[in-house]
């Protein structure tokens, strides 16, 4: 696995935790949408006032996380190709070193913490 970062970056056991986090969301992925449908989550609003509304609410709320996953889901996929680029732990934006820390925290971090705190401040 080629990469610009240092041989300290432990770039292996940053790729098997991405592995790992990867499978455990196709599973919740799959969870939540089967959850859903037994919920009756894809058909149509409930009256509020109605037996069919909890229901309505929790598919509502399982559909959520679905896509909270799924866009998680898709972060690990970049890194995963950004490491098979080379261009793993390098911001994306700026092109300098990812900090190894930060790596640790969040493995699909794209960005240096300079370029994520600018890129946190810029309205709307």
């Amino acid at each position: 696995m080629k990469t610009a970062l240092p041989r300290g970056y432990g770039i292996r056991a940053l790729r098997l935790r991405l592995l790992l986090r990867r499978r455990e969301l196709v599973r919740e992925v799959h969870s939540h949408v089967d959850a859903a449908r037994t919920a009756g989550g894809f058909e149509g609003r409930a009256d509020p006032g109605g037996e069919d509304y909890a229901q309505t609410q929790q598919a509502e709320l399982d559909l959520a996380e679905a896509a909270r996953d799924s866009a998680e889901l898709a972060a690990i996929d970049t890194a995963l190709t950004r490491m098979a680029l080379g261009e793993y732990g390098l911001c994306a934006l700026c092109g300098q070193p990812v900090p190894q820390t930060r790596l640790e925290a969040n493995p699909h971090a794209l960005h240096c913490i300079a370029c994520a705190t600018a890129a946190e401040q810029v309205p709307g």
